[in-house]
């Protein structure tokens, strides 16, 4: 009896790991611009990138570094292509301020349009979205 159970054990255990591994984005709420913006990152990649101290040395990612990676990357999103850097700031990951994990907040802007992205410190890019205002 016990030996038919084996493969349905195996078979749970297996799914009940994979289930765990997954792990659900953490949603950062900055402002920029009297705009509530919502960045979505997950917690390992929070972890994998370079810390910093402000005073101590220049940020991992320089200016010139992240303006390089942003417009490379809008070259690969067609519906993008046409926005430019507008505004940038360096912010702290909330909840992960004693860790040192700073990112850059970036609106991206046309004349029709206002996007947004986070780059973490070391080259990622985030997606980030403009929270909507609610109506009362």
């Amino acid at each position: 009896m016990f030996s038919k159970l084996i493969p349905t054990i195996i078979l749970l255990s297996g799914f009940f790991s994979n289930t765990y591994a997954f792990q659900f984005p953490l949603e950062i709420i900055d402002y920029m611009d009297d705009a509530t913006i919502i960045v979505y990152a997950k917690k390992d990649d929070i972890n994998k990138t370079s810390t910093w101290i402000p005073g101590d040395t220049a940020p991992p990612l320089t200016i010139e570094k992240l303006v390089s990676t942003v417009n490379s990357w809008l070259k690969t999103r067609p519906k993008m292509q046409n926005l430019k850097i507008n505004e940038i700031e360096l912010k702290q990951v909330h909840k992960h301020e004693k860790d040192n994990y700073w990112y850059y907040l970036i609106q991206l802007k046309n004349k029709q349009n206002v996007k947004y992205i986070a780059i973490l410190m070391n080259g990622q890019i985030l997606p980030a979205i403009k929270e909507p205002k609610s109506y009362k």
